[in-house]
Order: C-alpha cells, then sequence, then structure tokens
C-alpha cells in the first residue's frame, strides 16, 4: 500500500497490462521487424518450454519451431508488416498433450508517426473446436459437451441465414433464452444494425465458397461493450455441400485492451523521448513550457495542462498551459491545499478519479470554473528536496487517467526538471561571466553588449541613449595608504551610490579599476543623461568611511549622448574623452563629449 502525507493508507495500483497479459489463457507475443520476441507472456512461452525472457529478442526459428510450421508463421508476420492490416494465421504443433490445433491473430503495432513497427499476436488453442468438427455426428449437428461448456460462444447458422443450434455462452451474452433464440433470422436477434451487415456477408460468402472467415468486432453485452474474435467455418455434407456455418467467438475484451494500453504506452513512451531531445535545444523556458503542455495534452487527449511554478508553499502560478480561458496563463494563481500543495508535499505523481470525491485537498477556484472532474500530477525538481512546481493534466470528466498516465506527467516532470536546471545553471555562468566579481555590477563585456542592444531600438523607440564614463578623483591615495582591503571596500560603497542614482533599466558597470560606466537608454532628451551624471558626482564626493576615518574623494564624469543609431565603442570613446576633459579641468564636475 501506498502512504499520503497524512499517514492513510492509498488503494494499490492497478494492474498494468503485462500482469494482465501474463494471466491471460491465450498466447501472447509482440515481434519487431525482424521477426525477433519483444514481449512474451507466460502461456506463449510455457507453449515451448522456456521462461519469457529466454525467448525475448529470439525469433521462432531460432526457437526451434519445425518447418513448414515456422515458415507460414513468418510468411504471416511479413504480410502484417508490410500491408499494415491485421491477418490470421492457422498452425499445428506438439506440446504435453500431444497434437494441437491453434488460431493467430496478427495486429500491426505502430509508432506515433503510424508507421508499422512491429505485430503482436494473440494465438489461442482450437484444438477442440476442431476435433468437434472432424468427429462424425449421425444427427447432422456438431456438438458436443465441448461446445456446451465453452466459455466461447458457439453457435449455427442455416443457409437462410437462420440459427440452429446456440450455445449457453452465446444465449448469455444475448441475453435470451436458447429455445426463444432458435430458428430466428439473423435479423431478429436483435444484433445490432451496424453487425448485420458483416455478419450476413460472412454468412453468406462461406456458404457460396466453403471456405472459412474471419470477423473482428465490438458487442454490446448485459456486462458491457465487449470484443470478440469470431471465425466463421462452414459444414458440409457427404456430397461436399455446405449445409451450415459455425460460428466460434472468443471474448478479446481483456487482450484488446491491453493491447490499446501497450500501444498507448508505447506511443507515450515516444512522446516523452521526443519531448527530451527537444528540451535539450531549448534555451527559453517560456517556449518550452508551451511546447510541452501542448504535447502533454495530445498523448494524454487532455483538454486542460498547465505548468505551475512555485512561488512559497501554497502558492502557484500558473506558468504555461493550453486549455485555459483567456488571462489564466500567466495570471492567475492556485493557493491553499490544493492539488498542487498535494503534489509537492507527497513529493511524487498524483491522480484524482473524481473530485466529487476527493477529500485530500482542496479544489483550486480555477479548476471548479472550468468544470474540471479529474485529473494527474507531478512534482517538477531541480534540485534538492523542494519541488519548483507542478506539471499536471485534467479533464472535465471522471476517470480520465490512469496510473500509466500519472507515469507518463512524472516522466515529462522530470524532463522539465532538468531543463530548468541546465537553463538557469548556464544563464548563471552566463551571468558571472558577466559581472564584476568586486562589485556585483556588470563588467566591460556586459557593458557593451547593453550598449549595443540600446542603441538597437533608437529607430523603433524615438529618444537618447547616454553613456557616462566616471572615474574617481582620489582613489589611488587609498591604496597606496591603507591597503586594497580598504580600496576595494570603497569601490563596492561606490557601485552602491551608483546604483542609487539609475533607473531600473539603465546599466552600471566597473570598467576596470576605479572606472564606472552607466549606460542609460530610452531617455526623454540628452539633457536628461547630463543630469544622471550631475547626480553621480553628487553621490560620489560624500565622503567614505575607511576604518574609521572618514575620506573625500571626487569623480571626473564624461557624458555622451545620441538620439541616432551608432556603434557602441563610438559612443564609449566619445564618453571617455569627454571624462579626461573634465579630470584636465581639475575634476569634480561633468563634460559632454
Amino acid at each position: 500500500m501506498v502512504r499520503d502525507p497524512q499517514g492513510s493508507d492509498l488503494p494499490p495500483e492497478p494492474a498494468q497490462p503485462s500482469v494482465i497479459l501474463d494471466h491471460c489463457p491465450d498466447q501472447v507475443a509482440a515481434f519487431d521487424l525482424a521477426l525477433r520476441h519483444t514481449y512474451v507472456n507466460r502461456a506463449s512461452a510455457d507453449a515451448v518450454g522456456l521462461a519469457p525472457d529466454q525467448m525475448l529478442g529470439r525469433s521462432n526459428r531460432d526457437l526451434g519451431m519445425p518447418e513448414p510450421a515456422v515458415s507460414l508463421w513468418e510468411q504471416r508476420l511479413r504480410a502484417v508488416l508490410a500491408s499494415g492490416d491485421s491477418g490470421t494465421a492457422q498452425l499445428t504443433g506438439y506440446n504435453g498433450s500431444g497434437r494441437r490445433a491453434y488460431e493467430a491473430l496478427l495486429v500491426p503495432v505502430r509508432d506515433a508517426a503510424e508507421a508499422v513497427v512491429g505485430v503482436c499476436a494473440y494465438t489461442r488453442d482450437i484444438t477442440h473446436c476442431s476435433q468437434a468438427h472432424a468427429a462424425p455426428d449421425p444427427r447432422g449437428v456438431r456438438h458436443d459437451a465441448l461446445a456446451e461448456s465453452s466459455a466461447d460462444l458457439i453457435g449455427r447458422y442455416d443457409e437462410d441465414l437462420r440459427l440452429v443450434y446456440l450455445n449457453p455462452a452465446a444465449a448469455a451474452v444475448i441475453g435470451a433464452a436458447r429455445d426463444e433464440l432458435l430458428g430466428r433470422h439473423i435479423t431478429e436477434l436483435g444484433t445490432p444494425t451496424e453487425l448485420i451487415g458483416p455478419w450476413t456477408r460472412g454468412l453468406q460468402e462461406v456458404f457460396a465458397s466453403g471456405a472459412p472467415r474471419w470477423l473482428r468486432h465490438s458487442y454490446p453485452t448485459p456486462q458491457g461493450e465487449r470484443w470478440f474474435d469470431t471465425q466463421l467455418s462452414p459444414e458440409v455434407d457427404a456430397s461436399g455441400v455446405v449445409r451450415h456455418v459455425m460460428f466460434e467467438s472468443r471474448d478479446l475484451t481483456d487482450v484488446k485492451e491491453a493491447h490499446d494500453q501497450l500501444s498507448s504506452q508505447l506511443h507515450q513512451h515516444q512522446a516523452v523521448a521526443a519531448l527530451s531531445r527537444e528540451a535539450l535545444g531549448l534555451d527559453d523556458l517560456d517556449e518550452l513550457f508551451a511546447r510541452t503542455s501542448q504535447a502533454l495534452a495530445e498523448v494524454l487527449d487532455a483538454p486542460l495542462v498547465k505548468v505551475l511554478e512555485r512561488r512559497d508553499d501554497h502558492d502557484f502560478l500558473i506558468r504555461a498551459g493550453v486549455g485555459w480561458q483567456p488571462g489564466t496563463v500567466g495570471r492567475r494563481r492556485i493557493e491553499g491545499e490544493t492539488q498542487a500543495w498535494y503534489t509537492v508535499v507527497s513529493g511524487e505523481q498524483v491522480v484524482v478519479v473524481d473530485r466529487e470525491d476527493e477529500d485530500r485537498f482542496l479544489v483550486a477556484d480555477v479548476l471548479a470554473e472550468h468544470g474540471v472532474r479529474c485529473g494527474v500530477s507531478a512534482p517538477i525538481h531541480t534540485s534538492g528536496s523542494r519541488a519548483w512546481g507542478v506539471l499536471a493534466a485534467h479533464a472535465v470528466v471522471p476517470a480520465a487517467f490512469s496510473d500509466d498516465h500519472a507515469v507518463t506527467v512524472a516522466a515529462v516532470a522530470g524532463i522539465l526538471g532538468n531543463a530548468i536546471r541546465r537553463v538557469e545553471a548556464e544563464a548563471e555562468t552566463r551571468a558571472q561571466a558577466l559581472r564584476d566579481p568586486l562589485t556585483g555590477l556588470a563588467n566591460r563585456t556586459a557593458l557593451i553588449e547593453h550598449a549595443e542592444t540600446a542603441l538597437a531600438r533608437l529607430p523603433r523607440s524615438p529618444g537618447a541613449v547616454s553613456v557616462i564614463f566616471i572615474d574617481l578623483d582620489g582613489f589611488k591615495p587609498i591604496n597606496d595608504a591603507w591597503g586594497h582591503e580598504a580600496g576595494d571596500a570603497v569601490l563596492r560603497e561606490a557601485a552602491r551610490r551608483l546604483r542609487a542614482v539609475v533607473r531600473p533599466g539603465d546599466t552600471v558597470a566597473r570598467f576596470g579599476g576605479d572606472e564606472f560606466t552607466l549606460v542609460c537608454p530610452d531617455l526623454p532628451s540628452p539633457e536628461e543623461g547630463h543630469a544622471v551624471a550631475e547626480r553621480a558626482v553628487e553621490v560620489l564626493t560624500r565622503p567614505f568611511a575607511v576604518r574609521d576615518r572618514a575620506l573625500t574623494l571626487g569623480a571626473s564624469v564624461g557624458v555622451a549622448t545620441t538620439t541616432v543609431p551608432c556603434s557602441a565603442t563610438e559612443l564609449l570613446q566619445r564618453s571617455d574623452r569627454a571624462m579626461y576633459e573634465a579630470k584636465a579641468a581639475g575634476g569634480g564636475r561633468v563634460h559632454a563629449g
């Protein structure tokens, strides 16, 4: 049992498709394009006296299947791979109980691009049916205790397509007493309208050709919709005339559901792999979140998907998503002890079958507004135990998601976590490469980048760009008299003061030594750049505390401003020359260049 954060037991996980197939009495195997086994259930392995893992990667020829059965089997498998259509095969073989007859349904396996990548084979032992067909029956009706006790649906039609025999299993599926059904035409048995045509044509073809036919179809039963694999077999008299057609229908619902689950899992795994490859090449997290949300919605057939960024323990921002009402993504928050909170607290994927029965956490307002009834979520971890956020999918009908879906969501959340960690690490590495280690200001490389960006905007955003070059007057004596530690303290304080005189979008950089540079974009007028330079002189002439003493410095400042595009280097050189002019004039002043 799994335990939730409050300590209560949660229901056990449902059986996975492989578990279902291992308990299936039919033989189930999957083959790749080279006809090698990629999956074998227990019944299939038992039939050849090997363990399932001993068969994986080997073909039936490798396993010693005798001729001509192995050639016929390979021929049928290749036909399905080539055509992409389901097929059948009838084989004979031997096991501990002697000679056996088998019938196989061969179904193509496709990848996300609908390309055939393998074949699933569902093989059943039809020895008792073959024996029943071969056994003489003086009454002309070939049925015995085997048919009466069989779980398969067995019956017989005459040339007028009237039912002349029905076993108990078939009568139970139809939902009527046998006596009420015998003698009725196929159109009078309550058969669904969409099945009457295929069945009628199949029966007529068998009567006309004397060759068997196969049908695969669903049928509404008292227990719900079921899937059947049906063989229509001719029964001939002594003169070789087909007098009856026997049908034998085996319930393949569990096998079909397992096959569908396996196909769905394959599609989900391929989608996860594609997302993983895509995440390696994306540095824009918002774009990655948007693509991931769209891909997950398609894979899970989910109308609503969201990426939540955690702000604190009970507060999440809907950072990205699909299917939400306008104004939700990027704005709405999910607060309180909701599914998102429960997901990060538990640290595991969470499946909500129906929110009306949910008592582990509260329903977020935004989910209620969208009519959400169920959901699946998983935490997004970037490092350590604290989750960065949550990835979730929701539907407006109950029970739309399984534990398999939860595994897929968790895998995609893992991909996002790795991508976020990589992008943030790269951003931090780049930031450190563009940052002055002493003051934390931008360095010379970052300064040039910011200046070039500001100048490139001028044609689209009329205004002015100013570059302000600052040199501290009287700094060298501090280093000489008090040491570099004192000088470093002055530089850090100067950086703090310069940050205070600029706007949030301006750049303050340490150009080198005791030189600083400001880049001020989008100024309303050239005069505004000169005003910033004057404020810089004012704050830098205030006393600096050095070892319990107040030392006064000055600043020589040069300003270069432009309203038309030019190169950052040109503007920087103009401000540098203006700064030297200010210093030559005695310092403590601003010159325009």
